[in-house]
């Protein structure tokens, strides 16, 4: 969009869609994300709502999960400036 383009400001749904593409294009999805996640507090109770989403997950799951993503990081991390978290 060049600088000098007049935009609706009470468009809202193309201002959250357009921010989102340039948030996505400066930062990658992985930087947006953390980035949206500093504006939303939250809501319901985390630990319940934690303990229901890993009913049943054994811990050689989670290993296996991380595992996997750690032989991935380099593919998944490697093309933005961003350090996977060990």
């Amino acid at each position: 969009m060049p600088k000098t383009m007049t935009i609706d400001v009470h468009d809202a749904r193309f201002i959250r869609q357009r921010g989102l593409e340039v948030l996505t294009q400066e930062l990658g999805s992985i930087g947006t994300v953390y980035f949206l996640r500093q504006f939303n507090s939250g809501k319901g109770n985390w630990t319940e709502d934690r303990k229901h989403e890993l009913a049943g997950v054994a811990m050689s799951d989670i290993e296996n999960d991380i595992a996997y993503l750690k032989k991935e990081e380099n593919s998944i991390f490697s093309h933005r400036n961003i350090t996977a978290i060990h």
